[in-house]
């Protein structure tokens, strides 16, 4: 069994991305303007992978803080990163892991990002509990800012630069899946 197969048994379809092939992200801005974002994934033959999807319903057992004067909650536990892509490379035993947070403009994605590698941790710890242990795992953070992607003309190479935390401010406007695992 694969790694990718693992995370197939293991997590549920009702998170799987509508569309693979495609990170998008529709919104309203504060001003109440429509917005969307699309970023195709392209990768070369050989390279597997799936795309989850979570929002803030995705951890029921968490509750909302609450607001008004003298509520109390704990603010960001619900957060979660827009998109967690696993990819395998054939020929190759390492699980991809891919936390990916969208943004309009040049917001901190850290907070989404750290909550899905703790949630990528308790899956792979998980699946090693009922023995079906992944050994080998990258895990990369990728913030995506649509006011900085290249839309013509991007220089790939300096699109996928990750820092010693795992982390790429990624400037391209399409997502290049096996350039990305390349560079792990």
């Amino acid at each position: 069994m694969s790694n990718l197969d693992i995370i197939k048994d293991i997590l549920s379809e009702n998170y799987l991305a509508a569309d693979q092939d495609l990170l998008i992200e529709e919104n309203r801005t504060r001003k109440k303007k429509g917005f969307r974002m699309e970023y195709p994934i392209h990768k070369r033959a050989g390279v597997a992978h799936c795309l989850y999807r979570y929002e803030d319903d995705a951890f029921p057992f968490f509750k909302f803080p609450k607001t008004g004067k003298g509520q109390k909650g704990v603010k960001g536990l619900k957060k979660m990163c827009d998109y967690i892509l696993f990819a395998e490379e054939q020929g190759d035993d390492r699980l991809y892991i891919f936390l990916i947070e969208l943004k309009l403009g040049p917001t901190s994605a850290q907070p989404q990002l750290e909550a899905a590698q703790e949630f990528v941790h308790f899956i792979v710890n998980t699946a090693a509990r009922v023995g079906l242990e992944i050994e080998h795992y990258e895990i990369r953070k990728l913030r995506i800012c649509d006011k900085y992607a290249q839309k013509k003309g991007t220089n790939i190479r300096r699109s996928y630069e990750f820092d010693h935390n795992g982390y790429c401010d990624y400037r391209s406007s399409r997502f290049q899946l096996t350039a990305l695992i390349k560079n792990i």
